[in-house]
């Protein structure tokens, strides 16, 4: 009879179990590409990591790997995959015990791939009339949950002014800022779970456009009857699976002409004329 040391028997009770379920997050995002990372620990043996698309087709191949033991002689998993812009809309990370042939997987969402963009980073605006400030959402698909604001950032105090929030697994229930609510209806019929807010001083100040406009992207602000308070600069933000981007957009108001004022400057440049 062989005995076997002590450390072979608690590697055995070890195989008996997994480790703990990937964490899967998203790393940071440059343009259109993103990077993913997975991390688990506690397995024995050395365990499989595998990553998927939505299809099921593996992409492991552009992943970086690390698996190395701890202190306690059980595998740590470190992988990081960089996925550019594709049709996929979920990534999965799946680990796997060989001897057990179990394994666990975490899928994310990646539909969120989107950009801002505005015709204009300046706009100058007329005392009394009213101004659009520009803001268009670029995405070839709608994450299943976002959050879209405009906030105005200077000068003074920055101040939320409009927000809008959608999560199609869920139903959201007084998501306002606390310190000002003025829940308005909901903003697309077809989405039963979303809510938008504008700040009560704003009521008549401030809208965006709807229907099909916002159905295209258009999430512009729409100011009406400029003041020289409103000057400043205001920033569009979208935030969807730990995606953010944000543009700024600075209102510049100028007073509007007074025909009177003109025809006296007028009469003044005549009278100083050269009489030939």
């Amino acid at each position: 009879l062989v005995l076997q040391p002590v450390e072979h028997f608690l590697k055995l009770v070890f195989t008996l179990g997994f480790g703990s379920a990937p964490r899967l997050t998203i790393d940071h995002q440059v343009n259109h590409s993103v990077t993913l990372r997975c991390t688990s620990q506690g397995w024995y043996p050395q365990p499989e990591v595998r990553w998927t698309d939505s299809t099921g087709q593996k992409i492991t191949a552009v992943a970086e790997t690390r698996i190395q033991k701890d202190a306690t002689e059980l595998y740590q998993i470190h992988s990081t995959l960089r996925v550019a812009d594709i049709a996929s809309d979920t990534i999965s990370c799946i680990i796997r015990n060989p001897l057990l042939k179990r394994h666990h997987k975490k899928v994310i969402a990646i539909s969120g791939f989107f950009d801002l963009k505005a015709e204009h980073d300046v706009i100058t605006a007329v005392t009394g009339e009213n101004a659009i400030l520009p803001c268009r959402l670029i995405t070839k698909h709608l994450p299943p949950s976002m959050e879209l604001q405009w906030r105005k950032v200077g000068p003074g105090k920055a101040k939320t002014i409009y927000l809008y929030l959608y999560d199609e697994s869920s139903p959201l229930v007084n998501s306002y800022p606390q310190d000002d609510k003025c829940p308005m209806g909901y903003l697309s019929p077809n989405r039963v779970n979303s809510r938008e807010w504008l700040r009560k001083e704003y009521k008549k100040k401030a809208e965006v456009f709807k229907g099909k406009e916002f159905g295209k992207g258009n999430i512009s602000l729409k100011l009406n009857n400029i003041q020289v308070k409103d000057e400043g600069k205001y920033v569009c933000s979208a935030t969807a699976n730990s995606f953010h981007r944000e543009i700024i957009i600075e209102v510049l108001v100028r007073g509007k002409k007074n025909p009177e004022l003109e025809k006296a400057d007028l009469t003044k440049l005549l009278f100083y004329l050269p009489r030939s």
